[in-house]
């Protein structure tokens, strides 16, 4: 296995883990004890920021991969 391979599986991975919990945190009230307010909706902002900039990482992957195999 490559290791451009797994560190693609990797990325996928990690897009569903954030935008998941983003999504935990939004319309759940988990945690809502401890984390609330304020803080609550930057740490769901900060997830989907964080998800937004591995999607992109993942997308500049494939467009060198693809641009290699052309």
């Amino acid at each position: 296995m490559s290791w451009r391979l797994l560190s693609v599986i990797m990325g996928y991975i990690m897009l569903v883990l954030v935008f998941g919990g983003a999504m935990l945190f939004t319309f759940s009230p988990f945690m809502q004890d401890e984390l609330y307010g304020t803080k609550r909706w930057a740490f769901i902002l900060i997830l989907i920021l964080y998800g937004c900039y591995r999607a992109y990482r993942l997308y500049l992957i494939h467009r060198q991969s693809n641009h290699h195999e052309a």
